[in-house]
């Protein structure tokens, strides 16, 4: 514990002043407008040491503050259901022992007003210190899964708010989740109806998973028909139990199989060939030279995985090996300007990317119209990996999914 240089009564903890040390910067330079919360003491010392000097302060948050409630050190104190007309741009949580109330209270109104949230205590915990709390912390486990979803809310919108991705040719804003693992349905669904020409209702996807989540049961469940190649034997005997009537009408072909450069064609081949309407590549390794050598079926639309880690102009793609597992590392894939370059080998236009920086769009060059964004520039598509969106993604798209097709119509 570090003393306050003005007040010997009151202790900053070191990872409090940490944190200052990272974001002062920022906020003195912008002047953003900032609250704090709460009323407590840990508050009081940070106004009393001037560490704060500077800073644009609007008021004190707090639902019950104790003492004097018109004022801390000259600062108006106002309920949390106030921040939304208090002008702030963010809060400051400035809690050792209540965090979780306190974020409980001010995520919706701040989610609500797109005021950023910023916990100076987040790296406070330590096993000795969670241990006696753990009961606390687990039942609240729900309630801290949704103020996840509601600060990715927020992110993402504040990510769709800038500048460049205004230009309506873009896909980012059109993203959405029903099955896909982030908002590849929206954005898919938004590049096939840009496309001005039929499309043929026919998908092949590999790494599939157990088939609840990937980017072609919604197309499945709105009358397509498609591939689906898994490596997993486990995943398969899932799929052919919950997707057992799409594949006794012909509408779903499996096969069990893992998938290398060599085996794909013969492996599409056997359900497909020619002109298909969409391609997925997700298999976490090999993605590069798989899509370079398919040929077996010439899609309208691809959807590629690509590895954020490597920003535009770094061109990158593991070496092929055709045992290659992942290990849950940045060894996997290929970078995004790796894959631009092969898009623009085969015949295909990127046209986006999604906001988790994992997926990118391509399409076929003969297909596209005046409504895509054409670039020779893979920087003007890049984003790079936000996996943290994902939990938030998964909050949004309601409940667990479920096999059964409901009804879809135009």
């Amino acid at each position: 514990m570090m003393k306050s240089p003005f007040n010997n009564q009151i202790k900053i903890p070191d990872f409090v002043l940490e944190k200052l040390i990272h974001i002062l910067p920022d906020l003195l330079r912008d002047q953003r407008q900032v609250c704090l919360s709460p009323a407590g003491s840990l508050t009081k010392a940070l106004l009393t040491s001037g560490f704060l000097a500077g800073l644009n302060l609007v008021a004190v948050v707090d639902r019950a503050p104790e003492g004097n409630s018109e004022g801390v050190f000259g600062l108006p104190v106002i309920h949390p259901d106030a921040l939304p007309q208090s002008g702030a741009d963010v809060v400051l949580v400035c809690s050792l022992s209540f965090r979780q109330e306190i974020l409980l209270q001010l995520i919706p109104g701040c989610v609500s007003a797109n005021i950023e949230v910023l916990d100076m205590a987040e790296t406070q915990a330590s096993a000795t210190q969670i241990a006696p709390h753990l009961g606390d912390l687990l039942s609240n486990t729900r309630r801290l899964e949704h103020i996840h979803t509601l600060l990715c809310q927020a992110e993402i919108r504040k990510l769709l708010s800038e500048p460049r991705l205004s230009d309506p040719r873009r896909v980012e804003r059109h993203g959405y989740k029903c099955y896909s693992q982030h908002d590849e349905d929206g954005i898919l669904a938004e590049i096939i109806n840009r496309l001005e020409r039929p499309i043929p209702r026919r998908f092949v996807e590999f790494g599939v998973g157990d088939g609840m989540e990937n980017n072609s049961l919604l197309l499945l469940k709105q009358g397509w028909e498609g591939l689906w190649i898994e490596g997993s034997s486990v995943s398969c005997a899932s799929i052919r139990n919950n997707f057992s009537a799409y594949i006794s009408d012909g509408k779903l072909k499996l096969m069990n199989s893992f998938i290398n450069r060599d085996n794909i064609n013969d492996l599409i081949s056997n359900a497909y060939s020619g002109e298909i309407g969409v391609l997925s590549v997700d298999i976490d390794g090999n993605d590069y030279y798989v899509w370079e050598n398919i040929s077996a079926v010439n899609p309208l639309v691809t959807i590629i995985e690509y590895n954020g880690k490597f920003p535009p102009p770094l061109r990158w793609t593991i070496d092929y090996d055709p045992d290659h597992s992942w290990k849950l590392d940045d060894y996997q894939g290929a970078s995004l300007s790796a894959l631009f370059d092969l898009g623009q080998e085969k015949g295909y236009q990127m046209v986006g990317c999604n906001l988790n920086g994992t997926n990118a769009f391509f399409v076929r060059k003969d297909c596209l119209t005046s409504r895509f964004l054409i670039s020779n520039n893979p920087a003007d598509y890049y984003h790079p990996a936000r996996y943290y969106l994902t939990e938030g993604y998964k909050g949004m798209a309601g409940h667990v999914p479920s096999p059964r097709p409901g009804r879809f119509w135009s």
